[in-house]
């Protein structure tokens, strides 16, 4: 099944979202009114004059933008947006539409569309466990214990849980070998050269490994100290 997107839009805020568009803006042309023809039937020798032309109405998309872009919590940025067709053609572009901004999150909508386009909508990560010997009648697996992983971003601990719970059922008492975790299907690197380095010292500036738990975030909790100077207790993730 393909996903084929119908009309496509894109905003862009600097900082936060952007989208390069091709759109070239004319300016209104001016109608020119010759002066008529003078009370003794000779051509007037005056200037022509020049008149604005009327205003365009503007579009429902154009509106909606300018009501948008006017919110005051907008004010000092910069903003592209451009509207298309399922051909490809521009339906609506900003002045700003073909400015090269920073996409940020903007651009998960194509990385949505191209992973509906070439995985389809069904695609499912697997992540398994698996051993190269047979569990013993005892329960003792004498070997190592693999968790296979194909890069899955929402795997998380009740996940991993639910694999421990699964490989008990059937029968696993005790590992003699170790706990392998093979991520080596997404070798690509898990931080892009181009990420600002702020965001990457954030929770959702996070590298996209082989193998992800907790969206690759650590939490940590602290209890102050009784008194200034004095260490704070580091608690346990229920505390």
């Amino acid at each position: 099944m393909r996903a084929t997107t119908a009309v496509c839009g894109i905003f862009a805020v600097a900082g936060w979202a952007a989208a390069a568009w091709l759109f070239v803006s004319k300016p209104l042309p001016s109608i020119v009114i010759p002066s008529k023809t003078g009370a003794s039937g000779s051509e007037a020798k005056s200037e022509p004059k020049s008149v604005p032309a009327a205003p365009v109405e503007k579009s429902g998309f154009e509106r909606a933008f300018d009501e948008w872009a006017s919110d005051p919590a907008l004010a000092g940025a910069s903003i592209g947006f451009c509207l298309l067709d399922e051909s490809g053609e521009a339906v609506f572009a900003s002045p700003l539409a073909s400015t090269a901004l920073c996409p940020a999150s903007a651009l998960k909508t194509v990385t949505t569309a191209a992973a509906l386009e070439l995985l389809g909508p069904e695609f499912r990560f697997i992540t398994m466990l698996k051993a190269d010997v047979e569990i013993s009648a005892a329960g003792v697996l004498d070997g190592d214990l693999t968790l296979l992983s194909e890069g899955d971003p929402t795997f998380s601990t009740d996940d991993l849980e639910t694999l421990a719970e699964q490989v008990i059922k059937a029968g696993l008492k005790q590992v003699n070998g170790k706990l392998v975790i093979d991520g080596a299907g997404f070798r690509e690197a898990p931080v892009n050269d181009h990420w600002n380095w702020g965001d990457i010292g954030n929770a959702y500036g996070a590298g996209a490994f082989g193998f992800n738990l907790d969206h690759n975030r650590l939490t940590l909790r602290f209890q102050p100290a009784a008194a200034e100077g004095q260490p704070a207790a580091l608690l346990n993730p229920d505390g």
